[in-house]
């Protein structure tokens, strides 16, 4: 899809059917209610010109809030997806028939590389990664404060469950919760604990970055039960 002008599919779902890929050129503006991605999708902005997901109203006051629209699902069968110079905002809603949805981005038993984005202004979870192996590198993640009323729990930029993805260079300021990590349960029923690359250390200079995190900035819930 060519910058030309914004791809607008207001109140529709899109979906990138598998083994289809989808590529997006920088300066692309997309405006669905949500995108599921079952194939693959290439969104690789620039600094100049990034590709903007966003709800079709986003110059509204009224639809500058949370969760406005549902956000970007990767499911099991999607590959190779690639994420680079986009920012994604307002988004994060789910409904009880929409239940695959719930984060601005959710990589669902796929893995997914995201990098050097904006994301912003989402409601339960910025990013939420299942059983998921993605690489995240550069990515500003701000605001994430707000649930819905039927959320289980407070808000996170980053929700893990299970899987091996690696966070580094990243930048994290005003969440409830910066990062928090779960068990992710298999179909025979078997809790896997993530094992995630994180960049803990004050020494290493591909170190993640906190600031004002209301809750905690990093919360292992997966060692407490």
């Amino acid at each position: 899809m060519a910058p030309d002008l914004p791809y607008v599919s207001s109140e529709m779902l899109c979906e990138v059917p598998k083994d289809v890929t989808l590529t997006l050129e920088p300066g692309v503006i997309m405006s669905p209610s949500g995108m599921t991605i079952k194939g693959t999708l290439k969104a690789i902005g620039t600094v100049e010109k990034p590709i903007i997901f966003r709800d079709y109203y986003w110059d509204q006051e009224w639809a500058q809030r949370p969760g406005k629209w549902f956000g970007l699902t990767f499911t099991s069968e999607s590959k190779k997806s690639e994420l680079e110079n986009i920012e994604i905002n307002y988004a994060g809603g789910s409904y009880y028939n929409l239940w695959w949805f719930g984060a601005a981005i959710k990589a669902d038993n796929c893995d997914i590389s995201l990098k050097n984005s904006f994301i912003h202004d989402n409601q339960n979870n910025g990013l939420w990664l299942i059983n998921s192996n993605s690489v995240i590198d550069n990515v500003k993640f701000l605001n994430h404060t707000e649930v819905q009323q039927d959320w289980p729990i407070k808000a996170r930029a980053v929700y893990i469950q299970g899987g091996n993805p690696e966070i580094k260079n990243s930048y994290f300021e005003t969440q409830a919760y910066g990062i928090y990590l779960d068990k992710w349960l298999a179909e025979d029923g078997t809790e896997i604990s993530p094992k995630v690359n994180l960049h803990e250390s004050p020494d290493d200079p591909d170190k993640n970055i906190f600031l004002y995190s209301d809750i905690f900035d990093f919360f292992d819930a997966s060692a407490i039960h």
